[in-house]
């Protein structure tokens, strides 16, 4: 993505201790990522350092988006102390990869077990506060599995197009 943003950098990976005590150090300059926020580990490098959290611009957002399978997201100002508004960047939103051969009520059951009760979500995982019906229509790129579309139908009111649900 940076690339596509024209970006020079050079790319080092590591693990995120790893990582955070190099831009602690001074030996990273940023730390870009994909992760579900709240990231414990930016939590933790706000207690022990200054940083900046670095949103994109309306343009650069509009960049990434047309080139990849993401979405416009802003992260909540209340998701990390340096945030004083909303951050603008992107998004990659988690999918469950089913057969096509699955039945139609089982997979309509295991959609509604997940989508059904956030809080438990949310007790696994708090990036799970973004599981919920009305984010239906984040998924541009791949085809519905009819059972998971007709509980969005029923449950969201989901107005997903006929040739974005699987037929065989």
């Amino acid at each position: 993505m940076m690339e596509e943003l024209g970006v020079k950098f050079e790319r080092r990976n590591g693990g995120w201790s790893d990582l955070g005590i190099q831009l602690q150090d001074g030996l990273l300059d940023v730390i870009a990522f994909a992760a579900g926020v709240p990231v414990p580990a930016v939590s933790q490098l706000e207690v022990q350092t200054d940083i900046n959290i670095i949103e994109f611009t309306e343009e650069e957002q509009a960049k990434i988006t047309e080139a990849f399978p993401v979405a416009d997201f802003d992260i909540a100002d209340d998701t990390y102390t340096t945030l004083e508004s909303p951050a603008r960047s992107v998004s990659m939103w988690n999918f469950a990869i089913a057969n096509c051969d699955l039945p139609e009520t089982f997979v309509h059951g295991v959609v509604k077990a997940v989508m059904s009760d956030n809080g438990r979500m949310v007790q696994t995982h708090k990036a799970a506060r973004s599981t919920l019906p009305e984010f239906w229509d984040r998924n541009t790129v791949m085809k519905w599995h009819p059972g998971a579309a007709r509980w969005f139908q029923e449950n969201a009111s989901a107005d997903i197009p006929a040739d974005m649900i699987y037929s065989n």
